[in-house]
């Protein structure tokens, strides 16, 4: 009997392009989200659709390799004729492989499975497409006959097939993440409609590990900005764990050094405190060369305001 994956992660296929062929190997990142993914138990779902605009977009960079060889061959070959030497070429057909994106995420070790969107899926994506119904994004109507606009209206047909599908997906087991970097699966159109299904919506490979409690570059940064301030925190009554690695669930994140060395930047987390699980959003300042500020911001505990729902605290560091 097959083990029952603790979560689904629907991957678009925005997330998944690439600049050069697969065959020359998978982006460090997807790799490293595969492994992961594997540890946690997690199935990568693809949609059909996915999967076919994906390998397309792979047939286009082969094509473009293959006349970038025949292009540089024929340059070699007249260097080389021009000093009395003879090149036979290079067979850029037999040089360049392909690859099917679906199987080379699955030699990672990753659970990965293709399935098709449903007609359900597909008739739900066209009732919202032609009725501009939520997720549809609004439009600025003086733009409506621009070039632009046209080509976002042949997109979000496709955009909201990926949409019902996850939602059906979510619905089925509960839970489900939609990595996607598109508008229509972000935008706050469609927060009640994936908030019912249980669809959490993430935008890179790194914030769906950080949904999953892994850990993350970004994670580990944000521990080290906030260990000055943690007992602080604890102090103020906010129930933090003593345990600072147990911060993983860090998303959106950017952060910065400034002139003297010091880390700041801005954040949303999600810890396992001793009450239950903390959320919220943090933005670490330097206010003088000496002195550092965080404010803690839409704090939750266990999805309840925490308090007021804010914390400030300065200190010298």
């Amino acid at each position: 009997m097959s083990e029952t994956p603790t979560t689904w992660i629907v991957v678009n296929s925005d997330v998944l392009w690439t600049g050069r062929p697969i065959a020359l190997g998978l982006p460090v990142h997807i790799q490293r989200f595969c492994t992961e993914a594997t540890s946690a138990g997690v199935t990568i779902l693809l949609p059909r659709t996915v999967s076919l605009e994906v390998n397309s977009r792979q047939r286009q960079l082969i094509q473009d390799e293959i006349r970038s060889i025949d292009t540089a061959s024929k340059e070699l070959g007249a260097l080389l004729e021009r000093w009395g030497q003879k090149f036979t070429g290079a067979d850029a057909q037999k040089t360049v492989r392909d690859a099917d994106y679906v199987k080379l995420l699955e030699t990672t070790g990753a659970r990965v499975r293709l399935e098709d969107p449903s007609l359900d899926d597909y008739r739900e994506a066209e009732r919202k497409a032609c009725g501009h119904l939520p997720p549809h994004p609004k439009a600025n109507r003086d733009d409506l006959d621009s070039d632009e606009v046209h080509k976002k209206a042949n997109d979000h047909m496709r955009d909201l097939v990926i949409w019902e599908f996850s939602l059906r997906i979510a619905r089925r087991h509960g839970n489900a993440i939609l990595i996607s970097k598109d508008r229509v699966h972000l935008g706050s159109s469609g927060d009640t409609e994936a908030k019912a299904a249980g669809l959490d919506r993430v935008e890179s490979f790194q914030d769906a590990l950080a949904m999953l409690d892994r850990d993350t570059p970004a994670a580990r940064l944000a521990r080290e900005i906030l260990t000055p301030f943690w007992d602080e925190l604890r102090r103020e009554k906010l129930p933090l764990p003593e345990d600072r690695s147990l911060l993983r669930g860090v998303r959106n994140a950017t952060f910065q050094t400034d002139d003297v060395g010091h880390v700041t930047g801005r954040f949303d987390f999600r810890v396992r405190g001793l009450e239950g699980t903390i959320a919220g959003s943090a933005v670490v300042t330097a206010v003088a060369r000496d002195r550092l500020r965080v404010e803690l911001s839409h704090l939750t505990l266990s999805d309840q305001k925490w308090r007021q729902g804010t914390i400030t605290k300065e200190l010298t560091v």
